[in-house]
């Protein structure tokens, strides 16, 4: 930001970007107008719920086994939900290969063994402060999280912040992408 010469900036991420975009309105709140995220897991929500760290470190400890190379990317789909038991971070993860043209697929687009190694740390890094600014949490329909999941970075956050998209998944704007638009659209047009 400081770099394109942008004093205060919105910021939107998804996931990781939306963990992201969490910590950094936390850390330098006095830079960051508002808040959009979309389905990230509220900042220190493995410490206060070990089952959700237990079920990611699962997750990870089976994906370090899986083996990818040379299988088909519908293959990848079933075997990937059957083995974390989740066809929404199944389908998210076969996202994030390689495939060639006979949709076989030739690895991962990111560094996975490297995310995977340090999965843990990014879950639960130093406390950021707070952010006490416009906040909007938009969130697929497993993972229910409500205003009480945010409230220690984000005290002001209010439920109707807190949107649960029914019959969304992970990717909760390639699943509902109007009514995501939608939801980003009327808060964003609140700022003006």
């Amino acid at each position: 930001m400081d770099q394109l010469n942008i004093a205060k900036a919105s910021l939107i991420g998804h996931s990781m970007g939306g963990k992201l975009a969490m910590a950094t309105a936390c850390k330098y709140p006095d830079r960051v107008e508002s808040v959009i995220n979309i389905d990230s897991v509220p900042l220190f929500l493995s410490k206060s719920v070990p089952s959700y760290f237990n079920q990611v470190r699962t997750i990870v400890h089976r994906m370090k086994k899986f083996d990818v190379a040379q299988k088909y990317q519908n293959q990848l789909k079933d075997e990937t939900s059957r083995m974390l038991e989740c066809k929404n971070i199944g389908n998210m993860l076969v996202d994030n290969m390689k495939f060639d043209d006979n949709r076989k697929c030739t690895g991962w687009k990111s560094n996975m063994p490297t995310l995977l190694d340090f999965f843990p740390d990014i879950l639960d890094h130093e406390d950021p402060g707070t952010y006490r600014g416009p906040f909007l949490s938009i969130n697929g329909e497993d993972n229910k999280w409500d205003k009480n999941s945010y409230i220690r970075q984000f005290p002001e956050v209010t439920e109707d912040e807190v949107v649960c998209m029914q019959g969304a998944g992970h990717s909760v704007h390639a699943d509902k992408p109007v009514e995501t638009l939608k939801l980003i659209s009327d808060f964003m047009s609140k700022l003006v």
